[in-house]
């Protein structure tokens, strides 16, 4: 929706659009080369955790920019889930595959693109869901898409939480035990 929406509620054309979409692109290009050279299961659990608290904040920046109707925050906010989803992608991954065992590594990680596709997938599905739920199919005007796109940055925000408190329970399990 983020780029219909800076169509619709901003005025822009669909290149202008397209590169504000863009820029979580980059911020999660630049999020994973930061964080791909440090090793050691502690880090990378670490970094899964702070990945998920900064997707968090850059949700949160995303609502604001919606019921602000801020385009600079949308750009920040594209900004700060990117990267936050660059720090934790990567390094997720490395845990899956290096906590399998030996027999099971070339499974596990051939799991891993299904795993993100699935995820694009039902993303879209439950944010597609609660747009048109909060008007996004009946109410063509600008605040009705604003409504929507609040509707469905607070569900982000929402659905963001629990993986969020997993990842900080994961961490902590690591450093102090099973009985964390």
């Amino acid at each position: 929706f983020l780029v219909y929406a800076v169509q619709h509620l901003w005025g822009y054309g669909p290149a202008v659009a397209g590169g504000i979409g863009a820029i979580l692109a980059v911020a999660w290009s630049t999020g994973a080369v930061t964080v791909a050279n440090f090793d050691g299961l502690g880090r990378r659990l670490a970094f899964i955790s702070i990945g998920a608290a900064v997707v968090v904040v850059g949700l949160i920046v995303g609502l604001a920019s919606m019921a602000e109707h801020l385009l600079s925050l949308i750009m920040l906010g594209q900004l700060v889930i990117g990267l936050g989803m660059g720090i934790a992608w990567g390094s997720l991954c490395q845990v899956v595959m290096e906590t399998h065992p030996e027999g099971e590594r070339d499974k596990a990680s051939a799991l891993l693109p299904t795993l993100q596709s699935a995820g694009y997938a039902a993303g879209s599905a439950v944010f597609g869901l609660v747009g048109n739920l909060a008007g996004f199919a009946t109410d063509p005007s600008p605040e009705g898409l604003r409504f929507a796109m609040v509707a469905a940055f607070t569900a982000a925000v929402l659905l963001a939480l629990p993986p969020l408190a997993l990842t900080l329970r994961m961490g902590r399990i690591h450093r102090t035990g099973p009985s964390a």
